[in-house]
Order: structure tokens, then sequence, then C-alpha cells
């Protein structure tokens, strides 16, 4: 069983208020703890050569591993090469002023909200970070978006399947859809057609319990069609129409 720093300190009396405080800077031992008691929160603690130093069970879980599976790995052996360049960006004011950085992505095919910052040396010594996915059951509007990842269910839709997915996930009828979308109810109808073939369900009842699960209708019409657009590049490469395919996968 892999020891979460800190394991043999004193815990706080008080993690869900430290928990709600809107902190910046380096997290010290006391909001690390706080951060852990947070129940179906993933976690991890890498370093500025982007290696693992530690992670939570629920953070392995997502790759399919064991935390020590995980721990001495370099973020490109799990991540695809065009998901980490766009989290590089994203943590840009972290790494070059130690400022926190907050995002939404897709996490374990569904949506979370993802806290990046400085570790405070008293919890792994010098030089490391820590990351944390939050579940969003009621998400908000942000500037910031990590969008090259998609929940891998929905990876067999077609752009235009994608946008119908989620208006649907939004829950616009097929009239709004058609309306809203610039597309007549016969095409709409046909993508939803299709949507149902491709995610192998036949009941209207089946795609909004599946979609209520992976927080798709979280995401506003602007995020959604940033994700789309970048999955689209992606699905390019992999047609032979751009540079070489890259895996597609979720991650810090």
């Amino acid at each position: 069983m892999t020891e979460w720093p800190g394991q043999n300190q004193p815990s706080t009396n008080d993690p869900e208020g430290l928990v709600k405080q809107k902190n910046s800077g380096p997290v010290n031992l006391t909001e690390f703890r706080a951060w852990s008691a947070m129940p179906g929160v993933a976690m991890t603690i890498g370093d500025s050569k982007e290696v693992v130093h530690w992670c939570n069970a629920a953070f392995a879980e997502a790759f399919a591993k064991t935390p020590e599976q995980i721990i001495g790995l370099r973020y490109s052996d799990y991540l695809p090469a065009h998901v980490l360049e766009e989290r590089r960006e994203l943590w840009r004011p972290l790494r070059e002023r130690g400022e926190r950085v907050e995002y939404d992505q897709f996490f374990t095919d569904r949506r979370v909200h993802t806290t990046c910052a400085p570790l405070h040396p008293e919890v792994m010594g010098e030089d490391k970070f820590i990351f944390r996915f939050v579940p969003e059951h009621e998400p908000t509007n942000r500037d910031k978006l990590a969008a090259t990842s998609i929940p891998s269910e929905f990876l067999v839709l077609s752009p235009a399947e994608l946008r119908v997915l989620h208006a649907f996930a939004q829950g616009w009828s097929r009239e709004e859809m058609a309306r809203r979308m610039y597309r007549s109810p016969h095409t709409i109808q046909v993508h939803l057609k299709n949507i149902y073939a491709k995610l192998g369900v036949h009941r209207e009842v089946d795609l909004a319990l599946r979609l209520g699960k992976s927080g798709l209708g979280g995401f506003s019409v602007v995020e959604w069609e940033k994700i789309v657009d970048a999955n689209t590049k992606v699905q390019r490469q992999d047609n032979g129409t751009g540079p070489p395919p890259r895996e597609r996968t979720t991650g810090t």
C-alpha cells in the first residue's frame, strides 16, 4: 500500500472548510491533507522534469494501473504528445511564476475541475507540483479549458454527431436542435439515429442516463465547439490527412 505524504502528521480538524477556501501559492501539508480527505478526488504529484513522485489510487485507476505502477513514470509515458503540449501551455504560470492554475477537462470520461499548484517543501521536498481533479456536479463558466481530451466512447462519432450529442445532453428538443443548429429536422433525426447505433443504445432514456454520468451537458456550446475542433484535428491525423496519428486519452 502506497503511503501518502505526511501520513504520520496530525490531521486537520476542518478539512471541508479548508477545501472551500480560495487559496493561492504553494499547497502546504494542512491543505494537502484536506484535499486528500475529499471523496472521489484524484491527485498526483510531479516535478519540473515531469516525473511522477506520488499519486493516489483514484488517479492510478484512471489508467488501469496501481499507484506503484504510475510512480516513476514521466508524463509522456501516459499522456499523448498533443495532450501534453496543450497542458504545458496551461501550466506556464505555474512553472514560471509559481501561480496556481485551474481549468476544466474530461478525466476518466467525466468533467472535472483541475487545480495545479506548487507544493510546499514540507510535504515532499523541493521542486514538486500537485494536480487535483475534482468531479464537477455543478460546472461553472470558466475561461480555461483543456480541449484535447474526450470520453473514449464518443470518439466513434463525427463532428456533426458530437454537436447533436451535446445538444441532446443539454436537453434541447429535436425541433430546437434544428432551429438553433440551422439544420433540417430530418438531418437531426439522422444524426441521432447514427448516435444510437454507434453508442449501442436503443432508447432516449438510455442515452440520457449515459450522458448524465459524463457531465457532457455541463459544457457550454462554445466550450464544446473547442473540444470538437481539437478532436477533429486528431481524427484527421489518424486518417492520414495531417501529422502522424497520436493516441487519445484523458489525463493530467
